[in-house]
């Protein structure tokens, strides 16, 4: 199955956890440089990998599993976490 788009989940209440916020803004980061990779090595392909690994894209779904069992019985950050499934 295709995991949703961050995108498509609502922006996290600034009520929630700033952990979770930042998360899911580097979510939302990470899909955009990721759409903008070109695959050709070009120069702009090497600045996008730049600055996804400065994100630590390649971390967001553990990171991701650790604040589902963090916040696992906050209704709300599990809404969103659920909701925002493409760092899997």
């Amino acid at each position: 199955a295709s995991p949703a788009s961050a995108s498509s989940a609502s922006a996290p209440a600034a009520t929630l956890p700033a952990a979770v916020r930042r998360w899911h803004q580097r979510v939302q980061l990470c899909e955009h440089f990721a759409g903008e990779f070109g695959g050709d090595g070009s120069a702009r392909d090497r600045a996008v990998t730049r600055q996804m690994s400065r994100l630590r894209c390649q971390t967001l779904a553990a990171e991701r599993v650790v604040l589902l069992r963090r916040y696992r019985h906050q209704a709300e950050v599990m809404a969103v976490l659920q909701a925002t499934q493409s760092a899997e």
